[in-house]
């Protein structure tokens, strides 16, 4: 924790576990330091970063807070958890981390190491995942170490990622909340929570993506990656398949061509084990990936945004 502190008040970058997937992390406030996130992964100027921050009460230090907005309850309700919110921005101190947009996406994430080095260093820190922009999420440090090698000082291995998904993003500026970016939330649990919602996943070529996640191919292996209903699939020798368990009794697939993600009855399992799978999908010497098509119930939401994101061209 001492070394990562001093690394990130330096202004160097330091990948941190959490519970979504691993983020590269620097001072939200250092122009210099966040110029080095940018560089690290490849990513394009105008694609903003997540500011997490240790305590609901901090947002206050950087967000304009709405009339409409309890923060307190919507903590107590989301805080610690995969859940952005995205708010009027209150000073300049972020100018870098939001990409000169006029709104901060906030977090407060669900890892006690995370946390704790952002108290020991007095810092927010601006996080995306740690690995090479428009590549696959990391959810192990040996992820971030396949992408990120040479280019951090530090890694901090805090194992597998529980959730496997990025937190959710909704612009909660308005009274009507906006869903930006499908996550580690669902979009039940969010309606629950603020009635009507708009989802607003896309955004034109010619606009600056709100929130990350909105315009560019994300998540992506180098292989070509479609998706597949099982009923539809045809075996194929250059093929390797993404299936839940269920698909896979149906079709009984050569095992050496098949990457089981979970089930279907629990799609969490599938969330948490979605990246790995796709990489390690990438790994083998095959022509293409073909993943099975998921309900978009619940998390199901986030899984099929990531993948489609990841298939496009």
């Amino acid at each position: 924790m001492s070394l990562a502190s001093d690394l990130l008040l330096a202004g160097e970058l330091v990948a941190l576990p959490t519970e979504t997937v691993y983020g590269l992390a620097a001072d939200a406030t250092n122009p210099q330091a966040i110029k080095k996130i940018y560089q690290a992964k490849g990513r394009p100027s105008d694609n903003p970063l997540i500011v997490h921050i240790p305590h609901y009460s901090m947002v206050e230090q950087f967000a304009l807070i709405p009339n409409h907005l309890d923060i307190s309850h919507f903590a107590s309700t989301f805080w610690p958890g995969p859940l952005t919110i995205l708010l009027p921005k209150k000073n300049h101190s972020l100018d870098s981390a939001c990409a000169g947009l006029q709104k901060v996406a906030l977090r407060v994430p669900d890892s006690q190491f995370f946390c704790q080095v952002m108290l020991h260093s007095g810092l927010a820190l601006a996080a995306p995942s740690a690995n090479l922009s428009g590549s696959m999420s990391p959810t192990s440090a040996n992820h971030v170490l396949s992408d990120m090698d040479g280019k951090i000082p530090l890694i901090v291995n805090g194992g597998e990622c529980r959730v496997g998904l990025e937190s959710t993003v909704i612009d909660v500026s308005s009274q009507t909340a906006r869903i930006l970016r499908p996550g580690g939330i669902g979009l039940d649990k969010l309606k629950e929570y603020f009635g009507d919602i708009v989802c607003a996943f896309e955004v034109s070529k010619n606009h600056a993506p709100e929130s990350p996640g909105q315009k560019y191919r994300h998540y992506a292996p180098s292989l070509p990656l479609k998706i597949c209903s099982s009923e539809h699939m045809v075996l194929s020798p250059d093929t390797v398949y993404l299936l839940t368990a269920e698909a896979q009794e149906q079709l009984q697939f050569p095992k050496d061509q098949v990457i089981l993600m979970g089930t279907l009855n629990n799609l969490s399992s599938v969330a948490s084990s979605l990246f790995a799978s796709l990489r390690l999908a990438d790994s083998m010497k095959f022509k293409q990936i073909v993943c099975e098509s998921l309900p978009t119930e619940g998390i199901g939401l986030a899984i099929m945004n990531r993948l489609s994101r990841a298939s496009k061209g």
